[in-house]
């Protein structure tokens, strides 16, 4: 049975604010390897167990969570938002000051590293330099004197990946290229049957290309084991590609949760609005007056009755809700062009007064950089959020 990740109340505080920054180091997995080998206890060993002070840095602020079983997660937000230093907590790496992480209802500190079952791949997949890729692949093999079984292993993981991981099993690390290993670091996880994946901007240092070819490869080996999966990421393609849903967090705290349909569509506060989407909402100061949002170039209405006049409203227009329309109240100056030729659409980047507002128009709408448009916006099509809290008005 896959299994189920709970969090409660994390919050990570640290001392130093350079303590915080330090990513998970090969030392630090080779403690926990320590302990493995020697099946004692890793909590005089993991990095995790250091002296909780009240420090300078609260990296992770009171967040709650479950991941279901076989569920993918992704965990998106802008760097230096604490989702490392929260998948590092449920990794046990490090221990959170408060808080609890449940792995199937058990507290993970009460499980032994060694039953614990985690498969994880860093960003810089923190391969043993000094071992070749079989090595490296079967090392958990190795440490339960299970070395016959990593030939087939390797054979399942490269039929599953559709990799021929061959020619790159006698090579060393440093000879290897930052795709294969990639593969590599994911192939070592396969081989020791995790119950839990978990995978830190594991695509962060691949070309273009190569990112999209081998996150088809990964989505492929999510489906087909349907592990629970956590995966950290700042790139939202990323995300929508893989995750079954996203939690956005923003300086250390879990914003909102949900699937890509929920995020999109309706944001809970502004920060998520400007910050979900490619490209992001477009959002416009203004206030309530008389039924209707009034800012400072144009006005849109009617909106809620119930809001007191006067009050401080930013206005949210999905950059595909502009609609090009001669009788249309708003006026934008064309300054950039991003044709996108694959979707058959084209990003306008404009100024609306005195505010940057991008729009999505189909390729077939001839438009020039310094040309005058006039918009409005379709029916129903915006978000209202309350300019002092940045909360989404219902």
């Amino acid at each position: 049975m896959p299994t189920t990740i709970v969090l409660r109340h994390i919050t990570k505080i640290f001392e130093t604010p350079s303590e915080a920054e330090q990513p998970a180091s090969e030392s630090a997995i080779s403690n926990i390897v320590n302990a493995l080998r020697i099946g004692s206890d890793a909590s005089a060993r993991t990095p995790g167990h250091l002296p909780e002070e009240l420090g300078r840095q609260r990296a992770v602020d009171d967040v709650s969570l479950t991941v279901y079983p076989g569920e993918t997660l992704g965990i998106l937000g802008p760097s230096g938002c604490g989702k490392t230093t929260l998948l590092r907590i449920v990794a046990g790496l490090l221990r959170p000051t408060r808080g609890e992480v449940l792995y199937d209802g058990q507290p993970l500190e009460d499980i032994p590293p060694a039953e614990r079952g985690i498969g994880m791949v860093f960003q810089n997949y923190a391969l043993y330099p000094h071992l070749p890729s079989v090595d490296n692949i079967g090392f958990f093999l190795k440490l339960r004197k299970r070395e016959q079984e990593i030939p087939q292993r390797v054979r399942e993981i490269s039929r599953l990946m559709r990799i021929d991981l061959k020619p790159l099993l006698s090579r060393k690390p440093p000879t290897l290229s930052g795709g294969e290993q990639q593969r590599v670091a994911i192939a070592r996880c396969l081989a020791r049957d995790p119950r839990v994946f978990l995978f830190d901007e594991p695509f962060s240092n691949l070309d273009a290309k190569l990112r999209t070819d081998t996150r088809v490869e990964l989505k492929r080996l999510l489906q087909r084991y349907r592990i629970t999966t956590i995966y950290v990421t700042h790139d939202q393609t990323e995300a929508i590609a893989l995750a079954d849903r996203i939690a956005i967090m923003r300086e250390g705290r879990l914003v909102q949760i949900g699937t890509f349909e929920q995020l999109y569509n309706a944001p809970v506060n502004a920060f998520v609005a400007g910050f979900f989407g490619k490209p992001a909402m477009n959002l416009f100061p203004g206030f309530a007056h008389h039924g209707t949002w009034e800012g400072a170039t144009f006005s849109y209405g009617p909106i809620r009755s119930d809001l007191n006049e006067d009050t401080p409203l930013i206005l949210g227009v999905r950059p595909e809700h502009f609609v090009l329309d001669n009788t249309g109240n708003i006026t934008a100056i064309v300054e950039l062009i991003e044709p996108i030729y694959g979707e058959r659409i084209q990003l306008v980047y404009t100024r609306i007064g005195s505010h940057r507002a991008i729009l999505r128009l189909p390729l077939r709408h001839h438009v020039q950089i310094g040309e005058q448009l006039r918009l409005s916006i379709a029916t129903d099509q915006v978000h209202l959020f309350d300019q002092e809290s940045g909360k989404r008005l219902a």
